[in-house]
Order: structure tokens, then C-alpha cells, then sequence
């Protein structure tokens, strides 16, 4: 099933649903859990009666721990709706020791409602970061990861800022420590992406012996030649350490709806 994480994602999926009556948690080898697995359409938060839930507040035990705005609907996760000035964050509410890296897929959908405007901004991140709480960090161009630090955040930004250096109305990049000014941003960890908004962006995130690699487009299959792919050397600062791992998002002058799909996250490093 490894290659399946990596490879083909219809194939991982297709062994998940065979898997998963037989057992608690999905597998992505023999003996080996992945942290977390929730299927398409498959984010269910106290409001969803007759399901189980897997997302909750403060006081839940869920899987995932949604903070700030974010909430499950009709089956995703949206987190941040299409307000002004609003942002969120969830992450898996137990805390995992990064020692051997980790692989994670994810999918999203980024759009309008009409209840702002046809503008859509901000943005979302995938989020691994070191705390004893879980952080929502500042809105608008922070994406809600702006000041959460130690950290390493893999950015969707649709919005140009050019406080932040910004080079590119729509880019993806990866950044460190809470920081998104791309004014210091090394070649190769940051690319124009005209895709981000109103279609189903599919991601893969990998990160080993201090290198992230993401690599993400609208094909579900990760070798496509029209998905794209960065690296950054971030080093190994997160190593051994207690991390949260999610996502943020938020809205800014104008709003946008910014809903999480689906998620797996390995919590070692699948190689090829």
C-alpha cells in the first residue's frame, strides 16, 4: 500500500475500503497505522447526527480538533467560510513525535459563495508545528500560520500581499516558523500555481532527513506531468520533538470558502 500513498491514490483508496471494516484504523503496511485516514466527504463534527463523528471542539475526544472558524459541513471540512476577517485551524488532537519523518496526501477546494464577492482570498496551509496548545496565527495574508513558531507550513495562497514579497497572485510554497514573507525565499521551494482557486487541488507533502518536498496539482495521480512539485531544505529542527499536525486557513478584506476533502498523514517518511 505503499506505493499506493506515494503513486496512485485510486489504489490506496480502493485497499483503505477493503481494509477498513476489518479494522480500526486503516493500514499503509502489515502492522504499521496511518494517523490519519478520513475518506472523501467523511469530516463529521457534533451537528451530524447518525454519523461518527471524528472532528470536535475543546472539550471533544475526537481524531481532530477543529479551532477559530473552521467547522465540518455536509461532509468536508470547511476552515474558513466565505467571510470577511475570519480564520481557522484543525489538527489531529493527539500529538505525534516526529522521528522518521512522514508522508501525507490531502485534497481541497477553494471557492465563492457570493456573500462577499467574486474576489477569493486568502489561502490555506498544511501545518506541522512544535506547542503545548493548539495555535491559530494571524489572518488575511497569515494565512492563520503567521507567528506559530517552530513550524513548517506548506502554503496555498491565492492572494498577491505585497507586504509580504509575495511574487505571484497564486503560488504555493514552503516556509518555516511562522514566517510568510517570501523575501528570503530560497529557489525552488516557491512557484506560481493559476489552478489554486474553484478546482479540486490534490497535494502530496513528504518530509525526510530535513528536506520537504510537495508536490500538488489537479490530477489525483501523483505523477501527472501537469501537477507540480518544490523542495526546501528546512533542516531538522522538529526532530524528536511533540508536534501538532493540520491545517489553517483564513480570509481577509474579502472571503472565500476554503474546505478540506479528504486526508491521510503517515507519521514516518513512505519512500518511492
Amino acid at each position: 500500500m505503499k506505493s499506493g500513498i506515494k503513486a496512485s491514490v485510486s489504489i490506496l483508496l480502493a485497499l483503505l475500503l477493503v481494509l477498513s471494516p476489518l479494522l480500526s484504523l486503516p493500514v499503509a503496511a502489515a502492522g504499521e497505522a496511518i494517523s490519519i485516514a478520513v475518506e472523501l466527504n467523511s469530516f463529521r463534527d457534533e451537528g451530524d447526527s447518525g454519523y461518527t463523528q471524528n472532528v470536535g471542539g475543546d472539550s471533544a475526544s475526537t481524531l481532530l480538533w477543529k479551532k477559530g472558524d473552521t467547522d465540518a459541513t455536509n461532509g468536508y471540512l470547511r476552515l474558513v467560510p466565505d467571510t470577511k476577517w475570519k480564520s481557522g485551524t484543525v489538527v489531529r488532537r493527539s500529538q505525534i513525535q516526529l522521528t522518521n519523518g512522514f508522508s501525507t496526501y490531502f485534497s481541497f477546494l477553494m471557492t465563492t459563495s457570493g456573500t462577499t464577492s467574486d474576489i477569493l482570498v486568502d489561502g490555506l496551509a498544511f501545518l506541522i508545528y512544535e506547542s503545548d496548545s493548539v495555535k491559530i496565527g494571524q489572518y488575511g495574508g497569515g494565512l492563520g500560520y503567521k507567528g506559530i513558531d517552530p513550524s513548517i507550513a506548506v502554503e496555498f495562497d491565492n492572494y498577491k500581499n505585497s507586504e509580504l514579497n509575495d511574487l505571484y497572485d497564486e503560488h504555493v510554497a514552503i516556509m518555516v516558523n511562522g514566517d510568510p514573507n517570501h523575501a528570503d525565499e530560497p529557489s525552488g521551494s516557491v512557484v506560481e500555481y493559476t489552478d489554486l482557486e474553484r478546482n479540486t487541488i490534490h497535494a502530496w507533502v513528504d518530509y525526510n532527513n530535513g528536506s520537504v518536498t510537495a508536490t500538488f496539482g489537479t490530477s489525483s495521480t501523483r505523477s501527472n506531468s501537469a501537477n507540480k512539485t518544490i523542495t526546501r531544505n528546512v533542516g531538522t529542527f522538529l526532530q524528536g520533538k511533540n508536534v501538532f499536525v493540520g491545517f489553517s486557513s483564513s480570509t481577509g478584506g474579502e472571503g472565500g470558502n476554503h474546505d478540506l476533502l479528504k486526508w491521510y498523514f503517515k507519521d514516518s517518511y513512505v519512500s518511492g
